[in-house]
């Protein structure tokens, strides 16, 4: 594990991007490729439950990616307005979601060989096969933590 210092903001943030976009074509297929069948359709059955029960309405959905929930939010809010950084996964999440509230949906997962600048850093490496890796923010939200930050708009 390396102790670098860690990059600037401005740095760090291009270099999340270089990789969000790299990665557009094939996100859909590795986002939870971790999770075997079971626990992919467990996640998806338990999301749609929540989705259910909270978003009938207007939906913003921040950092959509490719669109891997979009859809499961279109058959259930009255709209959807889905933004992401990164211009290549909006075109993938174009393709899957025609046709407010926030939620987040991340995984927590920080493996050992992804915190470069240790395990208290929000910083760490994500690799795809045959290239380099690139260094992105990974700050997995709890509930605490996202009640506390948002205090009254929950």
């Amino acid at each position: 594990m390396s102790q670098e210092p860690e990059p600037g903001l401005e740095e760090l943030l291009a270099e999340q991007q270089r990789h969000y976009r790299a990665r557009a074509s094939t996100y859909s297929e590795e986002a939870l490729a971790p999770l075997g069948g079971a626990e992919a359709a467990a996640l998806r059955r338990d999301l749609g439950e929540a989705f259910d029960a909270h978003f009938r309405g207007d939906v913003l959905e921040l950092a959509c990616g490719p669109g891997t929930w979009t859809s499961m939010l279109a058959q259930r809010a009255r709209t959807v307005t889905a933004l992401d950084g990164a211009p290549e996964m909006l075109k993938e999440a174009a393709r899957s979601a025609p046709g407010a509230r926030v939620i987040f949906v991340d995984d927590a997962g920080r493996s050992p060989d992804e915190l470069v600048y240790g395990s208290e850093s929000p910083v760490i490496m994500r690799h795809r096969e045959g290239a380099d890796g690139y260094r992105i923010v990974k700050m997995p939200p709890t509930s605490a933590g996202l009640a506390a930050r948002l205090g009254s708009a929950l």
